[in-house]
């Protein structure tokens, strides 16, 4: 390691001790600056205090943050908010109490108090306390457009599954809202499921003309390929050239991702830049798909050392599930080196259900329950599996299961774009406005598709659970 800087040897003024924090990543540099600080007795003054809290809370040293902060003749805002979002991170309980003391001592709260216990709030079981700090925001008459306030209240929300809530306060937001605002809520819908509505709010963004930055292309990009959406993709894309984006490895992967998704494979192989997005077409391919993502997926491991993510494979559970590898695909998650996520357990679980693999299909179900206890769609897929071969004392075991852990199942939905309007279908909705026009044209196709031996795959999740 390289000794300090001669200038923070000589020179004991407490700026340039301040000014060492661009080393704080590393603990060895920071001991350092603190022996100085202290033999120059700069340790107890104010902004030196302060910066050292900040610096050893950013390296998960918050144990020593917290001796410093004990140290110091006096507390300022400045020192408890350094604290106060080091123990957010990995205590959020005495994050919580640090900012009591900071009440009782009669020292204002800033908003960056309260930006680093929201952003601690990314649970849905701490949504109350969330409520409780947005109110007391509310209470001391602070800002809430301001970007740390805002986008910190609206991931909260996000993050809790409360997108109505989110998009209430979204709405009370000043005109002109910032760029980092608009991003916040298309990206949180985007990433709960509302890929209409982040799509919605992404061209209204542009009708104020509100340049978009590289995250609010990635997150319309996202929606544009849930809604298989090639229209607003390709538009986005021109945007997204013209701005300078194009280059961007992340909006650039949300490219290949996009087009591969909304099935215009030739335009997503032009856009790879990704193994991932390279995965993620090769599969929509018919022929050679399997050998190709085995091919690619090895290379990627063994001839570019490159070590693969859980969407990496996710991608490949679902390029075997797809070809009805489900062995390999079990064999393939097993041998992983890190725990797979519910994205890995989800795909490996819906494969199942394709091919009828009840035993599989019920240690993925498992699995994913595990790891998302609320989600309905493992007992879903689940029971389907079960419901195919039979196995109906299964089925009802699953619907009582859902019973007793309060699960409740949310309603199918599907949607298609015509001309410029994005038309959704929610399962039992007869609310669009050409509804006795469909179910009349679904009344003459259903003959010809049992002509063709199209058979419908039931849901036997019925919406008498709700």
């Amino acid at each position: 390691m390289s000794p300090l800087p001669r200038t923070v040897e000589i020179d004991t003024d407490q700026v340039r001790i301040i000014g060492t924090r661009v080393m704080s990543r590393s603990l060895r540099w920071l001991n350092l600056v603190h022996c100085l600080s202290v033999k120059t007795g700069q340790e107890t003054k104010l902004y030196s205090g302060s910066s050292l809290i900040d610096m050893y809370a950013k390296c998960g040293a918050i144990d020593s943050a917290h001796k410093i902060l004990a140290c110091m003749p006096e507390r300022s805002v400045v020192s408890m908010n350094a604290l106060i979002a080091g123990y957010a991170q990995i205590n959020l309980e005495q994050a919580v109490n640090l900012f009591r003391d900071m009440l009782v001592e009669g020292i204002n709260s800033t908003e960056i108090t309260f930006a680093s216990l929201l952003d601690a709030c990314h649970e849905q079981q701490k949504l109350n306390l969330g409520r409780q700090i947005h109110c007391l925001i509310l209470k001391m008459g602070l800002q809430l457009d301001d970007e740390f306030l805002g986008v910190s209240l609206l991931g909260m929300y996000m993050n809790s599954l409360r997108t109505t809530d989110a998009s209430v306060l979204f709405s009370e937001f000043s005109n002109p809202k910032s760029a980092v605002v608009w991003t916040a809520m298309i990206s949180g819908l985007s990433q709960n499921d509302c890929s209409v509505g982040a799509l919605q709010l992404y061209k209204e963004m542009r009708s104020c003309n509100v340049l978009p930055d590289q995250a609010t292309f990635v997150s319309a990009l996202r929606a544009c390929a849930v809604v298989s959406s090639i229209k607003d993709g390709r538009e986005t894309h021109s945007l997204i050239f013209h701005t300078g984006f194009d280059s961007d490895e992340l909006t650039s992967s949300a490219l290949v991702d996009m087009y591969a998704k909304c099935g215009d494979v030739k335009s997503s192989m032009q856009m790879i830049v990704t193994f991932l997005g390279v995965l993620t077409a090769v599969y929509v391919v018919i022929q050679g798909g399997l050998s190709e993502g085995r091919l690619i997926f090895d290379m990627m491991v063994n001839l570019y050392g490159m070590q693969p993510r859980a969407d990496h494979c996710a991608c490949m559970v679902d390029l075997l599930g797809r070809w009805g590898s489900l062995k390999e695909a079990e064999e393939f998650i097993n041998k992983l080196n890190f725990e797979p996520d519910a994205k890995v357990w989800a795909t490996m679980l819906g494969a199942c259900r394709i091919h009828g693999d009840d035993i599989r299909g019920q240690q993925a179900a498992e699995k994913l329950i595990e790891l998302e206890p609320q989600n309905s769609s493992p007992y879903v897929l689940l029971s389907n599996i079960y419901a195919a071969s039979g196995n109906w004392d299964e089925v009802n075991t699953l619907r009582r299961e859902m019973r007793e852990k309060g699960v409740k199942k949310l309603p199918g939905c599907s949607w298609i774009v015509v001309g410029q309007e994005t038309n959704m279908f929610v399962a039992g909705d007869k609310s669009h406005h050409s509804a006795s026009e469909i179910d009349a044209v679904l009344k003459d196709l259903t003959p010809l598709m049992r002509e063709n031996d199209y058979v419908v795959q039931l849901d036997f999740f019925g919406d008498d659970e709700e």
